[in-house]
Parts: structure tokens; sequence; C-alpha cells
């Protein structure tokens, strides 16, 4: 029985001794301050030149909070951990990357997806756990009062339009008529939807809304057919293959006017691939980071992103890097991690972002005030480089499904 009892506490004294040494109580405190908060994007495949600006943006913003004294709640001093997942941008990538991260890593803070198929698939999931995600979805249905946890940081096709036609007439009366062409999906149809609705609201009125399959390379039937009808303006819409578009147009001999409402593609990226004589005189949400117009804060990360990486950020970068500011802002104002609190304060609270003051809107057009709006930024390519050429807000309008 003494033996018994010996080897007991040997046993217990040496399970002692090994937890002493591989964790002391700095270690133990250290680990208890961290808070980890998850980038979830589609880090494969096709839209990887876009998200992983996104990932070292997120991983920048990080690291500027953490020199800064991290994040405090509820009298703590937090590190941010960045942990990343890649959801493949699809459904089951996007349901096992986010059951990854909340079930095994217990993460309450995501930073996307750029993906509706993998947020859509992943929200039942992410708000069962109350864990707020701010994504990029451009779906329609990635935004509701029956999702109160998921916020949408990006100003997509359909919000774009709404910016440019209050805009385009004030810049250049001309423009009477519009052509459309986008993608043969829910996304695309959604885009051509609300996008003719702001036209008319303007007075510009749609003589044609084409549409095409996802993988289309030769675009030529479909635009010839859009330029019978000489339109004053081709709207790129929710179109991924703008670039394509835009070459095909040039070799057509299009001389109209083009625009690319949402601002996802780095123009810098959209110039190499559609040359800039195709893109010559196109339109697109986004600002030159030398503009005498760009804010001090989009020129700083500009600059110390290239630094970092040997490449600009592009707009989803940038969206990253103040999507998690924001987020961080909302936790200190509401002093706590608790989810619940910090969604409710974040969706009062202002900031100042690298486009200027943003504020969580859209309950006229999805029910809930979770769609960031904020300033939309106009420029006119012209001998390749970013003109500059006037801002504007997005006006939404009652969705009707």
């Amino acid at each position: 029985m003494q033996k018994s009892i010996f080897f007991k506490l040997a046993g217990f004294l040496v399970l002692s001794l090994i937890l002493v040494i591989g964790y002391s109580p700095q270690q133990i405190k250290a680990e208890s301050n961290i808070l980890n908060i998850g980038v979830i994007q589609p880090l494969s495949g096709p839209a990887a030149f876009l998200t992983y600006p996104m990932l070292r943006s997120a991983n920048m913003a990080a690291e500027d909070i953490n020199n800064a004294g991290g994040v405090k709640a509820g009298g703590k001093n937090y590190t941010i951990k960045i942990v990343s997942a890649d959801d493949g941008y699809t459904s089951a990538g996007g349901v096992a990357a986010f059951n990854r991260l909340i079930l095994k890593k217990g993460v309450k803070f995501v930073i996307g997806s750029l993906g509706s198929a993998p947020t859509l698939a992943a929200q039942p999931i992410t708000e069962s756990n109350k864990v707020i995600i701010i994504h990029q979805a451009s779906s329609l249905e990635a935004i509701g009062k029956d999702k109160p946890f998921s916020f949408r940081m990006f100003v997509g096709a359909i919000e774009g339009a709404s910016a440019f036609y209050r805009w385009i007439h004030s810049y250049d009366k001309s423009i009477k008529t519009v052509a459309m062409i986008n993608p043969d999906d829910v996304t695309g149809h959604n885009t051509a939807k609300y996008s003719s609705k702001f036209t008319r609201m303007t007075g510009i009125k749609v003589l044609v809304s084409e549409f095409y399959q996802r993988g289309t390379q030769d675009f030529r039937p479909i635009l010839l057919k859009m330029m019978d009808k000489n339109p004053d303006l081709i709207d790129f819409g929710a179109s991924v293959d703008a670039p394509v578009i835009m070459k095909q147009l040039l070799e057509l001999g299009y001389k109209g006017r083009k625009v690319l409402c949402a601002a996802a593609f780095p123009p810098e990226i959209m110039l190499k691939l559609a040359t800039p004589q195709a893109m010559e005189g196109a339109i697109v949400g986004y600002l030159d980071p030398d503009s005498p117009k760009a804010t001090k804060r989009y020129k700083d990360i500009f600059k110390r992103y290239k630094e970092k990486n040997d490449e600009l950020p592009g707009p989803m970068g940038i969206l990253a890097y103040d999507s998690l500011s924001w987020l961080v802002a909302a936790i200190e104002k509401a002093n706590t991690l608790d989810t619940t609190k910090v969604r409710d304060t974040m969706a009062k609270l202002p900031f100042e972002t690298s486009y200027g003051i943003a504020r969580w809107k859209g309950k006229e057009m999805y029910g809930i005030d979770r769609l960031a709006i904020y300033p939309s930024y106009w420029s006119e390519v012209r001998d390749g480089k970013l003109v500059y050429i006037g801002k504007s807000e997005a006006k939404l309008i009652p969705m009707i499904k």
C-alpha cells in the first residue's frame, strides 16, 4: 500500500515538473492573452491574386496594432495572432475552413470570405456560434436580419453601380444610354437587375443587357450585338472577365466609354491583362495611391505594404487592413470580447477608413445595417495611368427579392 502511494506521488511530482518546465506562468499568461483572428479566403485557385494581399494586409494591420500595445478589453491587453485558412472558393471548402478555425482554434472573429459560396455555406456555423465575420461576398443573401453577426466590407457591383450612376451625370452629361454585360449566374442577374434600377433613377436608358457563361473566352458575338445598339457606355458589372472583354472591344473598334463599378480588380493587373490601349478611357472605382485625393492612411498603407511585399495591396488588401482596424476599434469601445456586445457596438460605430468615414448601412435594402458604405473614388485610364475624376457614395434602394 505504501509502495503504491509512493509511486503515485512520484508520478504526480514528475508530471508537475514536466508541466512547470514546459509552461512557465509567464508563458501561460501570454497564451491566455493571445487573440486569434481568422482570415478565411480562397488562397488557392484563380482568386488567389486578390486574396493573398488580403492576408498580408491583415498581418500588417495586426503587427501595427500589436506594436501600439495590442487590443485593450476588459482590463487586459491582447496580442493579435492571425490564423488563416483556405476555403478553395467552394461551399465545402468554406464549411471545412470555418469549422477548423471556430471549433479547433476557438476563433470568434473572422475576416472573410471573398467568395459567396463559402460564405453562404459557412454562415449557419458562424451565426449559431456567434462568430463575427467581416466578409466581402457579393451575394445579396450574404447580408440579412437572420445573419446579425455577418458584416460586409466591400462595395460590390450593385452598390458600386448606385454610387456611379448617381455621379456620372455631373461628370459627363452626354451619357444617356448604356449596354450591360454580366455572367449568367445569380450574382450577374442581381447586378443587372439593380444596376438597371439605378440607371432609370438617373434617366439613363439601358439599351441591352447581355449575359454569358463563366469560362467564355470569345465574347465577340455578344459584343457585336451590344455595339449594334450604339451605347454611350458599356457597364461590365460583376464580370471578372472585364480585361478579356475590353481587349476584344478594342479589336472590334469600340470607341465609347466603359465602366467597371466593382473595385475588386487591382487596375495595375487589369492594365497588364487588357493592355493600356484596351483600357484607355475606362472608368474604374479605384484611386491611385499617388493621387493628391488619396488620404494619408491610404498612401501610408500602400507605401508600407509595397516595402514589405514588393507589390501593391490592391483594393482588397486595403479593405482587409481597414476591416481588422474597425473590428479592433469596436472591441475596445465595447471593452469586451463578448461577440454579441462587440457586434452591437460595431454596427453603430463610424470609422475613419482609408477612403474616408465609413458607416454600417443597408437597412433599406437588406433589412439590417451590415453593409459598409464609404466614399467611392472614380478614376479614368489615360495613357496607362489612373487619373482621378470624381467621388460619390452609394445610395441604396429597397430590395425586392
